[in-house]
């Protein structure tokens, strides 16, 4: 097991509490902690030599590592749909919350601001990268 902690003297000192506290804080704090498990935990994995087949997310906490790993396939040149195929087959999901109050949702604003340089990094339009987390739309509902 490998505990991620961002209290290191070369963050700067608005980092360093992002892993102090968990299940606290706004949503600012809340979409950085899940970008610090989900993103920065991939990274922590690559940077220790590992190569999983499949990544286990138990709850969206860590469902930037999805992110994560499409950014992986598109820089090494895959096609976007190619690319989210692979992503699908490196994922299982599971989840022990299953109603809507278990599960964070952030708003555009809040995921731009935060994300900005991340979706340059990917090369997609704002409106793609918005849909990677829109809810699918169910046939035959008004929404």
């Amino acid at each position: 097991m490998y505990l991620l902690d961002t209290n290191c003297p070369e963050n700067a000192p608005a980092d360093r509490d992002i892993s102090y506290r968990l299940y606290g804080g706004d949503e600012s704090t809340r979409i950085r902690q899940e970008m610090i498990l989900g993103i920065g935990g991939t990274r922590a994995v690559r940077a220790l030599g590992l190569q999983p087949a499949v990544f286990h997310l138990n709850e969206g906490h860590a469902a930037f590592l999805i992110l994560e790993l499409l950014r992986e396939h598109l820089s090494r040149g895959l096609p976007y749909g190619a690319a989210l195929e692979a992503v699908a087959s490196q994922c299982a999901f599971t989840t022990h919350t299953p109603v809507a109050a278990g599960h964070d949702a952030f708003g555009h604003e809040l995921l731009i601001g935060h994300f900005n340089d991340f979706i340059r990094e990917l090369g997609l339009p704002l409106d793609r990268f918005l849909d990677l987390g829109r809810a699918p739309s169910v046939p035959g509902s008004s929404t």
